[in-house]
């Protein structure tokens, strides 16, 4: 039984968290707050001519890497360190998409799928972690080994079972992102924080609204 446990404390342990290099971190800042910004002014440019949206696209993400107070990304970064791996996963392909002259009314939105709902979920506990109205301490779990062995598994289990285009979809963005925070340890050395951030929830939620007022709708 003993030995048992001792097998598990690697993979159970917090202490010491691998945390990201400092370097790294210096030069990721404006990058990833970048391309959120980018994706930010293709929102708000979403139906104007193409290179009007590419113009936008480019400025907001040079006015990223502006040093000192002048750059967004230097208060962002103060109240909001970085964003999660998905939430820059998922603006890039945005971006892309405006970048290939796909309007808004273009795009097609499919809704959350099951890992959509599983984040708001967690998120939900996340919160209540902060609060400190958990048990447990959740959030720091998410610095062991065995929280992203589970979550690899719940992921590539998802991928392979998936039924349709928007499952395999979700899925595939949690296993590049955790593939990135492996590599790279970013944001924080969280996993957590790699695959889920405050303003990514609130979209999430946001989107789950609408889709359950959207189908309400459709019964009457």
């Amino acid at each position: 039984m003993m030995d048992s446990l001792q097998f598990l404390t690697p993979w159970v342990s917090t202490v010491p968290p691998v945390m990201p290099s400092a370097m790294v971190l210096r030069w990721v800042q404006p990058l990833f707050w970048g391309v959120v910004l980018a994706f930010l002014a293709a929102q708000v440019v979403a139906r104007r001519p193409v290179q009007a949206r590419r113009t936008a696209m480019v400025a907001a993400f040079a006015w990223a890497f502006i040093p000192g107070p002048w750059s967004p990304t230097w208060w962002l970064g103060l109240a909001f360190q970085l964003p999660s791996w998905t939430t820059v996963l998922l603006c890039v392909g945005f971006v892309l998409a405006r970048w290939r002259r796909v309007t808004a009314a273009e795009s097609h939105r499919p809704g959350l799928g099951w890992l959509g709902w599983t984040a708001i979920l967690f998120g939900l506990f996340l919160l209540l972690d902060m609060f400190i109205l958990l048990p447990f301490a959740l959030y720091r779990w998410g610095f062991s080994a065995l929280a992203l062995a589970t979550l690899l598994a719940v992921a590539t289990a998802v991928w392979v079972s998936a039924g349709g285009a928007l499952q395999r979809r979700e899925a595939s963005v949690a296993l590049i992102a955790m593939a990135l925070f492996v590599l790279t340890r970013l944001p924080t050395g969280n996993v957590f924080d790699a695959l889920l951030d405050p303003w990514l929830w609130l979209v999430l939620v946001f989107q789950a609204a609408r889709q359950v007022v959207a189908a309400v709708k459709s019964r009457f």
